[in-house]
């Protein structure tokens, strides 16, 4: 949890803002941020019984992105990639029936 936190401190630019600018070009690390945060933020509305089906709901949220990221990390994988590339095509062949 703390990685994305490192990679905005440790890298080269001078300036604060600067280092989120750089941090915040790559797609992965803006998705990386965007699910810790909705993870926080459905484990705050879990924890309220008002609002307790909002929190699950932005938790199966929170679900998919981590597993977008998996699949991502897997496609690099001599083994996993050509399954991770199978299962995209398959996904992709589902959803025009949906």
């Amino acid at each position: 949890m703390n990685a994305p936190f490192l990679q905005i401190l440790q890298s080269e630019s001078p300036k604060l803002r600067n280092k989120f600018i750089e941090w915040g070009s790559n797609k992965w690390n803006l998705l990386d941020g965007f699910a810790v945060v909705s993870f926080f933020v459905g484990l705050r509305l879990r924890l309220h019984p008002t609002t307790r089906g909002i929190g699950h709901v932005v938790y199966c949220l929170d679900a998919v992105l981590w597993i977008m990221r998996l699949l991502d990390i897997f496609s690099v994988s001599k083994h996993m990639g050509p399954y991770v590339v199978m299962i995209g095509r398959m996904v992709m062949n589902i959803s025009l029936f949906l």
